[in-house]
């Protein structure tokens, strides 16, 4: 069972078991911020084997307030899944996308490819604010694979 998350505050967990979507949910927030007793809660009922994190970083465009609040969400959604000792894998925005032929398209693109991958989902990643739901699923999927790849390679644990 791999966990996807998309860890901004707009963002979401995707949990698939077996290949198979069985969850997807908004990322859970109290106060303005990331919710970690919320997604403890999350990772007791699903016991993941593995979490696939987007990595983040600041970006140019925006400022020092919207990139700390960022890292800080993704600080606590990786300080939730490391007290939990789910292993961890993180994974840049543009290694998942390029995996699905999304680098340079918009995020309704992620949302369309969502709803093909998992059409007994399409209704929750149907509207614009779905985006990253359908980003999450998209990153459990893209773990799910490289976990697979690595194990049939031989290549050691996953980071």
């Amino acid at each position: 069972m791999i966990i996807g998350v998309d860890p901004g505050m707009t963002g979401a967990l995707a949990v698939i078991d077996r290949g198979q979507l069985v969850a997807i949910m908004p990322m859970p927030t109290t106060n303005g911020q990331v919710s970690g007793s919320a997604i403890a809660e999350i990772i007791e009922g699903y016991a993941p084997t593995r979490v696939c994190i987007e990595d983040v970083h600041a970006m140019p465009q925006n400022g020092s307030i919207s990139s700390f609040k960022l890292g800080y969400n993704f600080g606590i959604v990786v300080g939730v899944f490391n007290a939990a000792r789910v292993p961890i894998m993180r994974v840049s925005s543009h290694r998942w996308k390029k995996s699905f032929n999304l680098i340079g398209k918009d995020k309704s693109a992620s949302r369309a490819l969502a709803m093909e991958l998992y059409p007994a989902h399409a209704h929750s990643f149907r509207l614009k604010k779905d985006d990253g739901k359908a980003e999450a699923a998209l990153i459990a999927r893209w773990g799910l694979g490289e976990y697979i790849r690595q194990a049939n390679t031989n290549e050691g644990a996953l980071l």
